[in-house]
């Protein structure tokens, strides 16, 4: 089964807001790399480290990456290093659209389309 690597594990603003994750999961099962509280740009060789351990089976042809639009951005960078250094050629991420509501894009609801990175 497929599964989606999310860089970073969101937690919640200021105002309690979290992204909706749920569209990612028709994708495959969610699993995040880094947990909410780590900051990968606070250490970024460990970080490296620690997302080729989480993406050692990472799979080109069914995995995805999701980047959340929230969390510490070098969680992301962390992640597409440790794919392109395993050699992976083609990386398969998601996009959040937001969906389209009386002509005004709604933030708040939307669904992911996958976008196609080839190396």
């Amino acid at each position: 089964m497929s599964r989606v690597f999310v860089t970073q594990q969101p937690r919640p603003n200021a105002s309690g807001w979290t992204p909706n994750l749920t569209p990612a999961s028709d994708f495959g099962t969610l699993r995040f790399v880094f947990e909410p509280e780590q900051r990968p740009s606070a250490s970024p060789n460990q970080a490296l480290r620690h997302a080729q351990v989480v993406l050692k089976d990472f799979d080109p042809d069914e995995d995805f990456v999701l980047w959340p639009n929230t969390g510490d951005p070098s969680a992301a960078w962390a992640v597409m290093l440790a794919l392109a250094k395993k050699g992976v050629e083609r990386i398969q991420t998601l996009y959040y659209e937001r969906s389209l509501v009386n002509g005004v894009r709604d933030r708040r609801n939307g669904f992911y389309t996958p976008v196609v990175f080839h190396l």
